[in-house]
C-alpha cells in the first residue's frame, strides 16, 4: 500500500506540490515502485500521485496521457479524469477487489485560462480541493500533520510546499507499517515549472525535520516548567538560535547559489529579467553572517520579490 499527498500553494506564483512513497505490498512480501507521474502537453500539464497498485496508477497515467489534448480547461481535465475513473472502475477495479483507483492530481493550464488546480480522485469521484489532499494507508497521520502545519494556501509558496510535503510523507512512512521506501515529489507552477524535485533535496527536507525537533525540544520542555528560571530559559533560547543557524552548512549555501545561478541563466535565455525575481546570494556567507542570510528558492520555481 502507500500514502500520497498534495498541497495547493497560492503565495507568489500559484502551484501544486504532490508526492507519494514507493512501497507496494505483495502476497509474499513488499517491493518498491514509483507512483508519481508527470504528463505534459503543449498547454496542459497534469501530475498524479497515487495510492495502491503501482501498475494501476501507471496504467491510469498512460491512459490519461492518451486522452488529454491541448487547449483543455481545468474543468475539461477534471471531466476527463472522471470519465477515466469510471472506465477503470468497470474494467479493472470491479474485476479485482484488491485494486482501487485513488489519486492526487495537480492540473496546470497555460492557455487563456492560465490556472492551477488540485484534485482528488476517490474511486469514481473527482473533486477540486482548495487546500490539501491525503490518501492511502498513511492518510490519517498525513491529515493530522497537514491540519497543523499547512495554514492557508495564500501563505504557502511552492518551495515551502515541497518542504512540507517531504516531511509529512516522511512521518506517514514512519507511522504506518504499510508505507515506506523512497519519496517522490512533483511540483507544478503557473509559470514555466513542471518537474520532479531532486531526490537529494527530498532527503534533506526529511532529515531536517528530525534535526529541527531535536534542536527545539529543550526550549519546548522548559517553556512552561516552573523549575526553569528566566535566565535558564534565555540561555536555552540562545543555544537553540545558534544551532538553528548552524544547521545550514556552507555546502548547502554553495548548492543553493549554484541552483540560483542556473535559474538566472535559464531565465536570461528565456528573455526574462532574473535580477527582478529574487535577491542575490553569495555562497561565501560565513556563519557569523548567517542571521542576515536571505534564503531563496532552490527548486527553479518562480518567486516574487
Amino acid at each position: 500500500m502507500t500514502v500520497a499527498v498534495g498541497v495547493l500553494c497560492q503565495k507568489g506564483y500559484p502551484g501544486i506540490v504532490m508526492g507519494a512513497d514507493r512501497e507496494v505490498s505483495l502476497t509474499t512480501g513488499r517491493t518498491h515502485e514509483k507512483k508519481t507521474h508527470l504528463i505534459k502537453k503543449k498547454d496542459v500539464v497534469v501530475g498524479i500521485a497515487g495510492a495502491g497498485s503501482a501498475d494501476l496508477i501507471t496504467l491510469a497515467a498512460q491512459e490519461l496521457d492518451r486522452r488529454l489534448v491541448d487547449s483543455m480547461t481545468c474543468e475539461q481535465v477534471r471531466q476527463t479524469l472522471e470519465d477515466l475513473a469510471q472506465d477503470f472502475q468497470r474494467k479493472h477495479v470491479d474485476a479485482n477487489e484488491s485494486h482501487s483507483l485513488d489519486l492526487v492530481a495537480g492540473v496546470k493550464v497555460t492557455g487563456p485560462e492560465r490556472q492551477v488546480r488540485l484534485l482528488k480522485v476517490a474511486g469514481t469521484i473527482v473533486i477540486y480541493r482548495d487546500d490539501y489532499v491525503a490518501i492511502g494507508w498513511g492518510q490519517e497521520m498525513a491529515h493530522y500533520l497537514l491540519k497543523r502545519l499547512y495554514g492557508t494556501a495564500e501563505r504557502l509558496e511552492v518551495s515551502q510546499g515541497i518542504v512540507l510535503t517531504s516531511q509529512v510523507l516522511k512521518a506517514a512512512k514512519e507511522h504506518s507499517q504499510n508505507c515506506g521506501g523512497q519519496t517522490d515529489v512533483l511540483q507544478l507552477t503557473s509559470g514555466t515549472v513542471a518537474s520532479e524535485v531532486p531526490e537529494e533535496d527530498v532527503r534533506l527536507h526529511e532529515q531536517s525535520a528530525d534535526r529541527f525537533e531535536a534542536i527545539i525540544r529543550p526550549v519546548m520542555h522548559a517553556l512552561t516548567n516552573i523549575n526553569v528560571t528566566e535566565s535558564q530559559l534565555n540561555d536555552l533560547i540562545g543555544k537553540m538560535s545558534v544551532e538553528l543557524h548552524a544547521f545550514r552548512p556552507n555546502t548547502f549555501k554553495v548548492k543553493q547559489f549554484e541552483k540560483h545561478e542556473l535559474k538566472r541563466q535559464l531565465m536570461t535565455v528565456a528573455g526574462m529579467d532574473a535580477l527582478s525575481v529574487s535577491p542575490s546570494i553569495s555562497p561565501s556567507a560565513s556563519p557569523s553572517t548567517s542571521r542576515e542570510f536571505v534564503p531563496t528558492n532552490i527548486y527553479g520555481t518562480e518567486e516574487t520579490s
